[in-house]
């Protein structure tokens, strides 16, 4: 029931969008409509795709780097946070520069079924 509830939001949106868009279309043409609603509409939601993301991210870095930090002697802390965040930008331009390749040389839709089985297996290591 719960589950039902928390997709209600993007129902109705769905329910509202395919009423209207015939609608539109034939005011001013399918092409036109597409390239309107894409403009409005993706960006916006790629920048609430991205809050959603830095809302997980912000508190795992800040307790990842107090773990780290706090478990080195006090007179290790600078070198424990460095090595901390070497390891925070390191590790995703690591990720981004494999899948960006393994995107080009072998099709996107192979690196997104590859990046959740990845994603999947260092869920179950931690």
């Amino acid at each position: 029931m719960r589950a039902g509830l928390l997709l209600l939001p993007a129902s109705v949106a769905m329910i509202v969008t395919s009423v209207l868009a015939p609608r539109l279309a034939v005011a001013f043409g399918a092409g036109r409509t597409v390239a309107v609603v894409g403009f409005l509409i993706v960006p916006h939601a790629v920048v609430l795709g991205i809050v959603v993301v830095y809302l997980g991210q912000g508190p795992v870095i800040a307790l990842s780097t107090d773990l780290v930090v706090g478990a080195a002697p006090p007179e290790k802390a600078g070198s424990a946070a460095a090595v901390s965040e070497t390891g925070m930008e390191f590790g995703p331009a690591l990720g981004v520069a494999v899948i960006g390749t393994m995107g080009a040389v072998t099709g996107f839709g192979t690196v997104a079924i590859v990046a959740a089985v990845v994603s999947v297996l260092l869920a179950r290591l931690t």
